[in-house]
């Protein structure tokens, strides 16, 4: 984990975390054992004291699944 500042709710690096979860997703979809892939692990959100809008996790999650089920 990290503590502090992350710098992740910006777009380029939502993007980037979009684009790498994809990528993972293409490289592990031939293994049988592949079932499931966490989008983002425990979001520091404005309910818990942290700088990320849950509009704008909401908005990660929908770009995100979307992007997951066009690569397949």
């Amino acid at each position: 984990g990290r503590t502090g500042p992350i710098q992740w709710n910006t777009p380029a690096n939502i993007q980037r975390t979009v684009d790498d979860l994809v990528m993972i997703a293409t490289k592990l979809s031939d293994l049988p054992a592949f079932k499931a892939l966490e989008l983002l692990n425990e979001p520091w959100t404005t309910f818990v004291g942290g700088s990320i809008q849950v509009s704008t996790l909401m908005q990660f999650y929908q770009t995100a699944y979307s992007a997951l089920r066009r690569s397949g």
